[in-house]
């Protein structure tokens, strides 16, 4: 594969011979890097263990000599090599579904047929013949029935998904109608509703099919492109031209049509407005625009915060149980150049993004068109049509929001909770809190340790934190020097753009603890005798030489200490700093920052009395300030 920055040469990185391409933050073989125009590209080998299930993967570029993580803001998408015309999602057998278009022939994919999709592995399961020309589905709350469009005959039939078998067929009425669209109404899997047209004057209209029957109604002329079930007895459609409407639902059909005021034109070639997501209180438009269903009024619109653009050629969605609209869309104006999306849905807020070409793995071709009918599934899962190929996979943006609490912030060393001191090394503990597998520190420049790491940010009242080690479980991160003289602060922690609670908590001006040999806080610490070797009970540190250690939360330094950057040289602690060892206060030779190591790392070091008692388990404390760290870490004295 290639990999490309663009863009104006005097702000894109010098190219290298030392660039590797990561995949998922795994170096891969890298073989040539060149230059043409405004344009660097990378080629290296991508395993076929790398693409061989759907879904999204991110792609960076490492600069082996400096260490410095260049992110190229992109995931490739891998998809399944199935042509296809529409897609539905079955949560009961983790299954998508997708008709496949005449001349769309794959292996074990016939043109004109219902083929099944595993979810997890993206194998392609059985196919079956429903009719002629099959194109949109609409699939059942309980994921008992599937709907199939068939173009051909103009006719829709019905699969029962606990067999895969055709259940009924039925003919669309009116004269000459064609779907536009249609979907099943909420906890009744008998029943869908179709927007069609025919070639009667009014144009065509909503209609209600119960087993294939129709409801008798009164005529709505109008022509509906798109159709949501808010709810069992509310339908929000719209599209052609005409507002945006809310079609009340009876036993008789539909028995009202209101328009949601100003809707129905937008600004564009086009000029529709059209719903694409809808839930119970909310419906968000395709001119980026969120209106809502109790007060039919603009609620916020999106695309305009966001990108600056109006109107989104895409498809969109909320996520079940979360406060969260996706869009999936072509950028404007930018070929092949897809994004995934993600607002709060009550605040219209931006939340994360990510970028990926479009392109189809199996044929190797860009491809061209709109996104179409998103759908979120599962725990965090996103699938969407592009161009006939089905993408599918799981990112944060659809998934759980970080989750944590004050007490599982703890000190580093010591691993205990409590308030924070500036330059301290933390450990959260929660969930959803960062990539699987996890990361370890990257660099984001020359001797800068990065605040963002697979997409992991911690937030100290707007200060980010340096980040060390993130994964789903578990964040490592420094809080920001610049917390010094503060008596609080909000902390919160973003994962692939989605944000947690906001969590306050005390900063005091020292917090100190010593990193032990086993992480636990307690036990051997991390120890450097004088001869360099690390202290243990088969190695303990003779009576008056001297011993390094290490801990975290000594507070701040003089001169100040910067966030991110290796210590440069020694800065000393500004605090007063003691030993104590059995209790018995010894001064300290040196306090301050691990020279070579980030700041926020402490080094202390201290000279053992002549003639002090020998023993395994020498108690090992230090004190800053006049606050002690724990008196769980032990020593090894002979």
């Amino acid at each position: 594969m290639f990999v490309a920055f663009t863009g104006n040469t005097s702000l894109t990185p010098a190219p290298r011979t030392s660039w590797v391409v990561r995949w998922n933050g795994t170096p891969r073989q890298t073989h040539a890097t060149t230059r043409s125009n405004n344009t660097i590209q990378v080629q290296a080998d991508i395993a076929a263990s790398d693409i061989a299930q759907p879904g999204f993967s991110e792609v960076s570029i490492l600069d082996a000599a400096t260490g410095v993580v260049y992110p190229v803001n992109a995931f490739f998408t891998t998809t399944v090599d199935v042509r296809v015309a529409d897609f539905a999602y079955d949560s009961v057998r983790s299954r998508f579904y997708v008709t496949v278009p005449t001349g769309g022939a794959r292996p074990n994919a016939p043109a004109e047929t219902l083929v099944s999709i595993d979810a997890t592995s993206g194998a392609i399961g059985p196919s079956l013949a429903v009719g002629s020309k099959p194109t949109t589905l609409a699939i059942s709350d309980d994921s008992s029935y599937l709907y199939v469009y068939l173009s051909g005959s103009r006719s829709i039939a019905r699969v029962a998904l606990a067999t895969f078998s055709l259940d009924i067929q039925f003919s669309l009425s009116e004269s000459s109608p064609s779907l536009l669209s249609m979907a099943v109404m909420p906890g009744s899997p008998g029943t869908i509703a179709v927007t069609q047209s025919s070639s009667t004057i009014n144009g065509g209209h909503v209609v209600i099919y119960d087993d294939g029957k129709s409801r008798s109604q009164p005529p709505i002329p109008f022509i509906a492109a798109n159709l949501f079930f808010a709810d069992s007895s509310t339908i929000v459609t719209g599209g052609y031209g005409d507002p945006i409407k809310i079609l009340k639902v009876s036993s008789a059909g539909i028995v009202s049509a209101t328009p949601i005021p100003g809707t129905g034109q937008i600004p564009g070639p086009n000029g529709l407005e059209v719903p694409l997501a809808v839930t119970s209180d909310t419906v968000f438009a395709n001119s980026g625009k969120l209106y809502s269903l109790k007060t039919l009024k603009l609620a916020g619109d999106t695309l305009t915060s966001l990108l600056g653009i109006t109107g989104t050629s895409g498809a969109a969605a909320f996520v079940p149980g979360r406060s969260r609209l996706l869009i999936g869309a072509p950028y404007p104006q930018q070929f092949g150049k897809a994004y995934l999306a993600a607002f709060d849905a009550a605040t219209v807020v931006p939340l994360g993004r990510i970028t990926f070409p479009t392109v189809n793995l199996a044929g190797n071709m860009a491809v061209l068109g709109s996104l179409a009918h998103l759908v979120t599934w599962g725990q965090d899962g996103v699938a969407f049509v592009a161009g006939q190929s089905l993408f599918f996979g799981h990112t944060p943006l659809a998934g759980p929001s970080p989750n944590w609490t004050a007490g599982g912030t703890l000190n580093a060393a010591s691993a205990t909770p409590g308030a924070i001191a500036p330059g301290e090394i933390l450990s959260i503990f929660g969930s959803n809190l960062g990539p699987t597998p996890g990361r370890s520190l990257e660099f984001s420049a020359l001797r800068r340790v990065s605040t963002n790491l697979g997409g992991t940010e911690v937030w100290f009242d707007g200060l980010a934190g340096t980040m060390l080690y993130a994964d789903t479980g578990q964040v490592n991160v420094i809080a920001p020097f610049g917390l010094a003289g503060k008596s609080s602060t909000r902390v919160q922690i973003w994962c692939g753009g989605i944000p947690s609670a906001q969590i306050t908590l005390p900063v005091v001006p020292v917090t100190p603890g010593i990193f032990t040999q086993d992480g636990s806080g307690s036990g051997l610490g991390a120890l450097l005798n004088a001869d360099g070797s690390l202290n243990t009970a088969a190695h303990p540190a003779p009576a008056g030489t001297s011993v390094t250690l290490f801990g975290t939360g000594g507070g701040v330094t003089l001169p100040a200490s910067h966030d991110g950057v290796p210590a440069p040289a020694p800065d000393m602690l500004s605090a007063p700093v003691r030993v104590l060892l059995n209790g018995q206060p010894l001064p300290a030779l040196y306090a301050g920052s691990a020279p070579g190591l980030v700041t926020g790392v402490l080094q202390v070091n201290f000279q053992i009395p002549a003639g002090f008692s020998p023993s395994p388990a020498v108690t090992l404390q230090i004190e800053v300030a006049g606050v002690a760290s724990s008196s769980a870490v032990k020593m090894a004295v002979q």
